[in-house]
């Protein structure tokens, strides 16, 4: 292979495809990046068995067409310090490597290509576009609640359904829940668990202006973006029945701004900075208007006071301080809506002038 290329087409090219390459692997090719020379396009492929980035070259010279692996990190270096802005890279019988830019000249050992495993194939059955400013938001308002528990993989990941042209995207680990609708113009009806990882490595590549086409087979989706693929597994399972984990009651809503809620929580946050054992944050609403919240441990007390507006009947519950910020952090609403249905059952926070967004959480007991 022999190639002639842009210096900042391929450190941009590799940093995207770097996502997907795996740090430490059985496979010792699966550490580095395929590169491909063929039929005038440079393609490189990073994959580590869950997720692969296949990224796209057109503005490269190919005086010869072949296939080699090479050191992600290596190349990245190499490149990006390269003094002229046009590089060359040709690769010998061996797997060596020849990177020249200027009077500047590297070699390196490659591995052989027919050691890296192919990417997915996904043969597509559903698909429909969305936004990058759509997806970024969809992701940084229910990441906060995909489970880390590996035991249970179904939950590592987010339920995208979709049913008379509406996306519903729900994450759930147990203790809270995150629930975001938005419109699409696909008619069509299909229920996956995509992996949380996949979803973050896909907004690290996109940008708000860009459009993202999501195919989906059986096993796996891609993701397409400009001259760039994404690959990922589904996540086989039965996802929870989020619709019943929703209170059909409420027998107190607050209503007040989302600033002042954080704001006060992260200040009580401070008490139990240090402590292994968190103890919950409590919170009591006074149907005066009065929200009311306290945070001890043995070492210290702090409270906090607000006033709020309240409808309906007192109530005292208490949460996880962690578990109640990502959820306030995660709406997009300067004003939210608290609704409780007592002490023990959850929580849910919504925007006030919307219903395309549900936070819920799970409360502790308190002793």
């Amino acid at each position: 292979m022999k190639i002639t290329f842009i210096k900042d087409d391929l450190v941009d090219a590799i940093s995207k495809v770097s996502s997907s390459v795996a740090t430490k692997a059985d496979v010792p090719a699966l550490t580095g990046i395929l590169l491909t020379a063929k039929d005038k396009v440079l393609t490189l492929t990073g994959y580590d068995l869950e997720i692969g980035v296949k990224a796209t070259i057109t503005d490269v010279i190919i005086q010869e067409e072949g296939d080699i692996v090479i050191s992600a990190k290596l190349l990245n270096d190499l490149v990006k310090k390269a003094k002229d802005f046009r590089v060359t890279l040709v690769t010998d019988k061996k797997f060596g490597i020849t990177v020249t830019s200027g009077k500047s000249k590297f070699k390196l050992i490659g591995m052989s290509p027919n050691e890296y495993p192919s990417l997915p194939s996904v043969e597509e059955e559903e698909s429909f576009i969305l936004d990058g400013k759509t997806i970024k938001g969809i992701v940084s308002e229910t990441a906060y609640a995909n489970s880390s528990d590996t035991t249970k993989p179904i939950y590592t990941g987010s339920l995208f359904q979709i049913e008379n042209k509406t996306l519903t995207v729900v994450a759930v680990d147990g203790y809270r829940m995150a629930i975001v609708t938005e419109p699409v113009s696909e008619e069509i009806n299909t229920s996956l668990v995509i992996p949380g990882k996949s979803l973050k490595t896909l907004v690290r590549l996109i940008s708000d202006k860009n459009t993202v086409r999501f195919s989906a087979g059986k096993r796996f989706i891609s993701f397409s973006i400009e001259n760039y693929t994404v690959y990922s597994r589904i996540i086989e399972g039965t996802f929870l029945d989020y619709k019943q984990t929703i209170p059909k009651e409420c027998k107190t809503t607050v209503t007040m701004k989302t600033n002042e809620l954080t704001e006060a929580i992260e200040r009580l946050s401070l008490v139990v900075a240090n402590e292994k054992v968190k103890s919950p944050v409590r919170v009591f609403v006074s149907e005066k208007g009065i929200l009311k919240l306290n945070q001890k441990t043995s070492m210290a007390d702090g409270e906090d006071e607000l006033e709020v507006k309240v409808e309906g009947e007192n109530v005292e519950i208490g949460f996880n301080n962690q578990f109640l910020l990502d959820a306030l952090k995660s709406i997009e609403s300067d004003e939210i809506k608290l609704s409780f249905n007592g002490s023990l059952a959850p929580m849910t926070i919504t925007p006030v002038n919307s219903d395309a967004q549900l936070a819920l959480v799970v409360p502790m007991r308190m002793s």
